[in-house]
């Protein structure tokens, strides 16, 4: 989430592949569906990263892959390892 950085914000995102993707009814009275909350969702953090690229914001993008807690294991081991001083 992301709201009036003034200008000046360091964006982080963090994305997966969902374990478990769920149907989206084509329409209100029926259970068919064409798409999936998986791409929707995809789509709208590919459109977000863009949005704040196009302002001039600055965007780190890490895709967690399939097993999310996994992978965000293996990035907080990452970052650890960096030894990174706060400001």
């Amino acid at each position: 989430l992301h709201k009036g950085d003034g200008g000046h914000g360091l964006f982080i995102q963090l994305t997966d592949d969902p374990a478990m993707d769920i149907d989206i009814p084509d329409t209100p009275t029926t259970s068919a569906a064409t798409m999936t909350f998986g791409p929707l969702i995809a789509a709208q953090a590919l459109g977000d990263r863009q949005a704040l690229l196009d302002t001039g914001r600055t965007v780190i993008r890490f895709h967690l892959g399939r097993d999310s807690a996994g992978g965000l294991k293996r990035l907080t081991k990452m970052v650890t390892k960096m030894n990174i001083t706060p400001l």
